[in-house]
């Protein structure tokens, strides 16, 4: 399947407090968990860190299912990477900036960052 050009990742919340298995879809090359690990509220917005927590991927009909846990309090969320698409912080960066200011977080005038 040739790339879309105007594909983008889906983006959900994960849900906390349980077991999930990760496989990326079919019409994905990837599906990568990105987790809450730093706020930063000395500045006006306030800045939320995220680093790649887990990353599962896929080549054609061959994915690799991967079981992890959200604990308590952390913040996660998913996004399913269309096939090719350069897999990058910078790539994932902009669509969740995008997520926020549609207002599909809690915390929507926040700036989120990508470590790593």
């Amino acid at each position: 399947m040739p790339p879309d050009k105007d594909a983008v990742p889906r983006i959900t919340t994960v849900p906390t407090e349980t077991r999930i298995t990760l496989e990326a879809p079919v019409d994905c090359c990837a599906s990568v968990v990105l987790k809450l690990v730093a706020i930063d509220r000395s500045s006006l917005p306030t800045t939320r860190f995220y680093a790649w927590w887990v990353v599962a991927g896929r080549y054609e009909s061959d994915g690799v299912p991967l079981e992890f846990a959200i604990k308590g309090e952390e913040e996660a969320y998913r996004m399913d990477v269309p096939r090719g698409v350069l897999l990058s912080s910078e790539y994932l960066q902009h669509h969740l900036t995008q997520f926020f200011r549609d207002g599909k977080t809690p915390s929507p005038e926040d700036t989120p960052i990508i470590r790593g």
